[in-house]
């Protein structure tokens, strides 16, 4: 290969997706508040890496809507509002409960499987204190179906607004459920996919989204207010599923 040519480094696009990775769970975990400003070169200092992945960080948060930044004053932790959370919740059920009436014949035993083991990896991510992972794999769960609708132009639109985004919005406006209860609401979702009829699994769908987006309007609408969300327990552990469900 030239030497001459342009490429950019491995280690600068390393950087760049570890220095976001770290940004994304401190906002989703609530270690970084919505309006908390964002330091370029203190975050570099913080994370012993130069300035420069740390700025191309900044500007995938800013694409996913996780952070602003504003001229002359710097970056910050995108506050959320009420027409935020109604906007995304309502426009994600819209496009899942299709995805789902889409999916449902086409999905296998195998497809099942695999939707069941990311589950398990969102329980194991929640259980070491990792959104993250949480994250990662909640919106894997999520694609998965939406792949199986095979209806490209339907997946590109899910994908082009930000499914991690809605997922980290989920964690972070939910920290006082913790990222296991985010896991284990799947567990009904899932049944649903397996159960006898494609209505029923599109209710769920619409449950799924749209009553944890009733409760982040809740916990928000406290927040503003100046009340502290209502500490609730987590979600009880989902029983081993039976053969065959």
């Amino acid at each position: 290969m030239d030497a001459s040519t342009n490429m950019r480094p491995l280690a600068t696009t390393s950087y760049r997706q570890m220095v976001g990775d770290q940004l994304r769970a401190a906002i989703a975990s609530g270690e970084l508040a919505p309006g908390e400003r964002l330091n370029e070169v203190a975050v570099a200092k913080q994370l012993g890496v130069s300035p420069t992945p740390v700025r191309e960080a900044f500007r995938d948060l800013e694409q996913s809507g996780l952070i602003e930044v504003i001229p002359y004053r710097g970056a910050r932790v995108r506050p959320l509002t009420e027409r935020d959370l109604s906007e995304i919740y309502s426009l994600r059920a819209h496009l899942e409960q299709l995805g789902i009436r889409l999916a449902y014949p086409r999905l296998t035993e195998s497809d099942f499987e695999e939707l069941s083991g990311q589950i398990r990896e969102m329980e194991e991510r929640a259980h070491n204190d990792d959104p993250g992972g949480v994250v990662k794999h909640d919106v894997a769960f999520h694609r998965l179906i939406m792949a199986k609708a095979d209806h490209s132009l339907l997946l590109k639109t899910w994908e082009q607004i930000h499914p991690s985004r809605w997922t980290y919005v989920t964690v972070r406006v939910l920290a006082n459920r913790g990222p296991l209860y985010i896991a284990q609401r799947h567990w009904p979702l899932l049944d649903a996919l397996r159960g006898p009829s494609p209505e029923i699994a599109v209710e769920a769908a619409a449950q799924h989204i749209e009553l944890v987006g009733d409760e982040a309007m809740r916990v928000l609408r406290g927040e503003q207010d100046g009340d502290s969300p209502a500490q609730d327990g987590a979600a009880g552990t989902h029983p081993e599923p039976a053969p065959g469900n």
